[in-house]
């Protein structure tokens, strides 16, 4: 799957404020990694409602960074989880922390490139 270019989308928001960018990222991965914990151990303890609560909380801030990719997936998880669709909620789950974890493996490449200053 290819992957949009989060840093050239997260300038774009953000008016091509480097040092803003940069922060974001910064902000992004430790919060990722956590949210996708949590949500695994609310559907593993079957708290769905926490599960969506924290999906809501990922989608937001997917969809203020503009990424798009990951925007699709935690939609597909927070309504799946809202109306109890088991079989589809897993799906979402899957592919979301699969897409997450690819995120989270380009920290350097994304914190360290040329065009954040």
């Amino acid at each position: 799957m290819n992957h949009p270019d989060y840093i050239a989308i997260l300038l774009d928001k953000t008016k091509y404020n480097c040092q803003l960018t940069r922060t974001i990222f910064h902000k992004l991965f430790p919060e990722f990694s956590q949210q996708i914990i949590d949500i695994d151990a609310a559907l593993a303890n079957g708290d769905l409602k926490t599960a969506e609560n924290i999906t809501h909380k990922l989608h937001g801030t997917v969809s203020f960074c503009g990424f798009s990719d990951l925007q699709t997936l935690a939609q597909g998880l927070e309504v799946s989880l809202n109306v109890g669709k088991d079989d589809s909620a897993k799906y979402y789950f899957v592919a979301l922390k699969q897409t997450i974890e690819e995120f989270l493996a380009k920290k350097e490449c994304l914190i360290n490139d040329p065009r954040l200053c």
